[in-house]
């Protein structure tokens, strides 16, 4: 995904996902970026945590594991 699509994933409500695309693309201060948008429950998630998300998601996927942490 590029950097548009994930803003727009962010905006419509989904700033977790956005975080986990940022992080697959190699992008974590997009992931940073992303923490402005609420999710469509209308929460905030904090910018460590999706930063935190958006390496685990790129660590797993380094190591042959899906993002969800399960083999492949």
């Amino acid at each position: 995904m590029n950097q548009r699509q994930i803003i727009a994933m962010a905006r419509e409500g989904r700033p977790d996902l956005a975080a986990v695309n940022a992080g697959l693309a190699g992008r974590p201060r997009l992931a940073a970026y992303v923490a402005r948008f609420p999710h469509s429950s209308g929460s905030f998630f904090s910018v460590r945590r999706l930063v935190a998300s958006a390496i685990r998601a790129a660590r797993c996927w380094r190591n042959g594991k899906d993002v969800w942490g399960n083999p492949a």
